[in-house]
């Protein structure tokens, strides 16, 4: 009597229906190129969230650390705290900020936490003095927290204004391109009228201060003046009363007697005292970071800005000699751990090919284990392009794992088949 032999569902609709199976891999070959070509490409995962907030107030004018912190920190720490799921609060008061760290439990919610913190913010506004600015709150996204691209630049010397060059020329050019979300830079200091007030001759020709702040003030202003209609024609009017040149301010009038701004100060336009030096290879430098937008993928915007600092800002006039120094990008990053692991997959299927060979003896049953690498791979990529995942260091080194699952199993698929062809089980 022999045994009967269970049927499973695969093999049954396998071999009853070739067609069909046959037009399902097709379908597989298609659909997982194109989500092949079109999955986003990251460094790292999407999700994986620093339990940690940053609450950051500012002030208008500079003040002590010790003000700051009676204030400003004090008031924030102790409605802050109110927050569920913090394990511990860090602050730092200097003369112009507030600065709180808020640590929270590595299971808490950080969604539910940002929401908590903003409330707990609107609650303690009114306690805060009016010198207040803003209250920032920063959490964490390394989406669009992490520059994807990091350089500098030295500036030509025939630019006497540097930040008005890196501002107009470098980074407006850069923010136009598409996924670029925002561009910022660091050096180069920018030029400010300064007023600087001769201590002698204001106490000598006894000129009151507060008067003349209110006299700049008042006589530097731009108003909306209604209206005029003319004919059926509406007409919009402006009171322009802007400085348009330093000479405009050094005379303006500080009184009746004739007293006027250069009598009793120096007018000059230059940068602010810069604190700190950025240099690259002894010569002073702009850095630059470019930043993209959450949905934006990061190598293509990436090689857009690459493109940009290789090609299109050097071809402008007078800018053949810039030469920009990338120091970090994320992009060429992730395209280089990806290809790396792309790489050991290729070899690590290429060599057990290899060993299935050597062992199997037959070109047909290699063939068919070959054959299964390649569209578990695209299965998978379709499965996580339609779950709005991308491939990244983890979901690629979970799919170099699979490959040697999967010849296991077809392994053992294609010697359990051989061994019923040989009890003569058809």
């Amino acid at each position: 009597m022999t045994e009967k032999i269970k049927e499973s569902l695969l093999p049954r609709l396998s071999v009853k229906r070739p067609v069909t199976v046959m037009m399902v891999l097709l379908c597989t070959l298609v659909v997982g190129s194109i989500a092949y070509n079109r999955i986003g490409i990251k460094l790292l995962p999407s999700g994986l969230e620093r339990p940690y907030l940053n609450v950051t107030c500012r002030v208008n004018s500079s003040t002590t650390p010790f003000e700051v912190e009676n204030r400003l920190t004090r008031p924030l720490e102790e409605m802050l705290r109110t927050v569920p799921g913090i394990d511990k609060i860090k602050s730092r008061s200097r003369s112009y900020e507030s600065r709180i760290y808020l640590y929270f439990n590595q299971n808490a919610d950080m969604k539910l936490a940002y929401a908590q913190v903003r409330d707990r913010i609107e609650r303690v506004m009114p306690q805060l003095p009016e010198t207040v600015r803003r209250v920032d709150v920063f959490k964490f996204n390394q989406d669009t927290d992490i520059p994807i691209i990091y350089f500098a630049f030295n500036t030509p010397e025939k630019f006497d204004d540097p930040y008005h060059f890196a501002e107009k020329t470098i980074k407006s050019r850069l923010e136009r391109i598409d996924g670029v979300a925002n561009v910022d830079f660091w050096g180069p200091q920018e030029k400010k009228i300064f007023i600087d007030l001769n201590r002698q001759r204001v106490q000598a020709l006894k000129v009151d201060l507060y008067r003349m702040t209110e006299s700049l003030r008042q006589d530097n202003f731009a108003l909306s003046s209604g209206y005029l209609e003319d004919g059926g024609t509406r007409h919009l009017l402006r009171s322009m009363a802007r400085f348009k040149s330093l000479d405009d301010i050094t005379n303006l009038p500080l009184g009746t007697n004739g007293l006027r701004m250069g009598d009793v100060a120096q007018v000059s336009y230059r940068p602010i005292n810069n604190h700190f030096i950025l240099r690259t290879d002894g010569q002073p430098s702009t850095y630059m970071g470019v930043w993209k937008e959450s949905m934006a993928n990061t190598v293509d915007v990436y090689r857009k800005v690459a493109r940009a600092l290789e090609e299109e800002i050097p071809s402008l006039p007078g800018l053949e000699q810039l030469d920009f120094k990338v120091f970090f990008s994320q992009g060429k990053h992730i395209v280089e751990a990806i290809g790396n692991i792309q790489q050991t997959c290729l070899w690590g299927g290429f060599f057990a090919v290899l060993i299935l060979l050597f062992f199997l003896r037959s070109v047909r049953m290699t063939v068919i284990i070959t054959l299964a690498i390649p569209l578990s791979l695209l299965f998978t990529v379709i499965v996580m392009f339609f779950m709005d995942w991308s491939l990244n260091l983890v979901t690629m080194m979970g799919m170099m794992i699979s490959i040697g699952m999967v010849v296991d199993n077809s392994i053992v698929v294609v010697e359990n088949i051989f061994r019923m062809r040989q009890e003569g089980v058809n």
